[in-house]
């Protein structure tokens, strides 16, 4: 299944890759407050002589989740995410996964900016969410597209006001 996400950034290209996306206090609020999280672990990161970046976080989210979603995730479940940013085409891929359930549920994200002439900047999320749990297929789609359109208003709401 993919989703495909387009918003509205009160700032350049330039400004959100070169100061505010891979700002620590940025990753760190944007989970904890804009998504209200209950935290985020930065497990790795790095960058490169030409400024191609990689960068693995263990997320903890609290999502209102339907029953048969909560009894495979659980409760208090994490997410993975490993990204790798391409400085020359200016791209972020990110692999979400869940420990808890292996190579059941993935999501893929391809994020990349577009400058607009008013100083703004539509940002593209193209999310592509692979789920082989049999029987549920249909309901944690339904729930994945569901929290990431929310989630992704409440990123953009706290990233204009960051």
């Amino acid at each position: 299944m993919g989703i495909r996400i387009v918003d509205r950034y009160q700032m350049t290209t330039d400004r959100f890759w070169n100061e505010v996306f891979f700002d620590p206090e940025f990753t760190q609020g944007l989970y904890r407050d804009g998504l209200g999280y209950a935290g985020c672990e930065v497990l790795s990161e790095s960058v490169d002589e030409r400024g191609n970046r990689e960068r693995a976080l263990k997320v903890f989210p609290k999502l209102d989740m339907p029953g048969p979603v909560r009894k495979i995730l659980g409760s208090r479940f994490y997410y993975e995410e490993r990204g790798r940013f391409d400085a020359q085409r200016r791209r972020w891929v990110a692999v979400l996964t869940i420990p808890r359930v292996g190579e059941r549920i993935s999501l893929r994200t391809t994020m990349w900016l577009e400058d607009r002439p008013d100083g703004c900047a539509d940002r593209f999320a193209q999310i592509d969410v692979d789920i082989r749990i049999f029987g549920l297929r249909r309901l944690f789609e339904r729930f994945a597209e569901k929290s990431l359109r929310e989630g992704y208003v409440k990123a953009t709401a706290f990233t204009n006001q960051y």
